[in-house]
C-alpha cells in the first residue's frame, strides 16, 4: 500500500493570516484621526471657526463624537494640531515668495506679504489657519514663533540675493516688521472677510517704512546666490493635505466666495 501523501503544514499561514490587534487598532485610529483632518479642513474652506461645531465635524467625518473626544479634547485643540498638520503648507508659500528673483530687497518683502494676501484671499482655511485672525494664541501658542520663523526667511531670502552688513538683534527686528505687516492684513480680515487692496499696499508700505531704519534702500546684488537651510522646501506630497493651493492672477483677484463673507 503506498505511503499517504504528505499533508500541507498550515501553522505558518494561520500565523501570517492572524490579525494583529495592536497595528488594527493603531491603524484605525490614524485613519480616524486623518478624516478629522481632511474635513476640519474642508469646512474651514466653507465657514469660520466659529460656526463649526465639534459635533459637525464628527458627523461629516463620520467619526463617533466619542472617539473625536479620545483624540482631541475639543474643537480648538483639534485645530492647533491640524496647523502643525498642514504646516508644511505655509513653508510652501513663504519660502516660495522670498526665492523670487527681485530687483531690491524690498522687493522681497512686498513678495512675501503679497503671496500671502493671495493665499488667505483664495482659500478661506489659510486665512483662519495661519493666523491668530480666528485661532487666538489661547489656542495655539506658536502663532508668535511662526512670525520668527517667518523673519528667518525673510532674512535669508534678501541674504541670498544681496550683501549687507549684519546688525544687532537684527531677528528681533524682522520678527517685528513681520509682525507689522501681519497687524495690517489681520484688521483687514476682521472688518471685509479678506485681505483689501488697500491694506496690502499699506502693509507693504508700513513694513520697508520700519525695516529703512536698519537697512540702505540698496544693498549690492550678489553674483552667485547664497543657499541657507531656512530655505529649503519641504518634500513634495501628492494627495496631501495641505497640497490644495489656489493661486489668483495678481494681488487684485477678487477674494473667494467663502472668503469674502462675513
Amino acid at each position: 500500500m503506498a505511503d499517504p501523501l504528505p499533508q500541507p503544514r498550515l501553522a505558518p499561514e494561520r500565523r501570517a493570516l492572524k490579525t494583529n490587534p495592536v497595528r488594527y487598532v493603531q491603524a484605525r485610529g490614524e485613519a480616524r484621526r486623518a478624516l478629522l483632518y481632511e474635513t476640519t479642513l474642508r469646512l474651514l474652506r466653507e465657514k469660520f471657526v466659529e460656526d463649526i461645531t465639534y459635533q459637525e465635524i464628527s458627523r461629516e467625518a463620520g467619526v463617533p463624537l466619542a472617539s473625536c473626544y479620545h483624540f482631541f479634547p475639543g474643537k480648538m485643540e483639534l485645530l492647533a494640531a491640524l496647523i502643525d498638520y498642514v504646516g508644511p503648507w505655509f513653508k510652501v508659500v513663504t519660502i516660495g515668495a522670498v526665492l523670487k528673483p527681485a530687483a531690491s530687497w524690498m522687493d522681497i518683502v512686498d513678495n512675501l506679504i503679497t503671496d500671502l494676501t493671495l493665499n488667505r484671499n483664495a482659500d478661506l482655511a489659510f486665512a483662519q489657519l495661519f493666523s491668530s485672525w480666528k485661532i487666538p494664541r489661547t489656542t495655539y501658542r506658536f502663532h508668535d514663533h511662526a512670525a520668527q520663523e517667518i523673519a528667518q526667511r525673510l532674512l535669508a531670502g534678501i541674504d541670498r540675493q544681496f550683501m549687507r552688513s549684519p546688525f544687532a538683534n537684527e531677528l528681533d527686528v524682522f520678527t517685528f516688521a513681520v509682525r507689522v505687516a501681519n497687524a495690517g492684513s489681520s484688521a483687514s480680515m476682521e472688518i471685509n472677510g479678506a485681505v483689501t487692496d488697500f491694506a496690502r499696499q499699506e502693509s507693504q508700505r508700513a513694513t520697508r517704512s520700519y525695516l529703512l531704519n536698519f537697512l540702505p534702500p540698496v544693498l549690492d546684488v550678489r553674483t552667485t546666490p547664497l543657499d541657507s537651510p531656512e530655505l529649503l522646501l519641504p518634500p513634495e506630497e501628492p494627495g496631501s493635505l495641505w497640497s490644495r493651493q489656489v493661486w489668483p492672477q495678481g494681488p487684485d483677484a477678487e477674494p473667494s466666495a467663502s472668503a469674502s463673507k462675513k
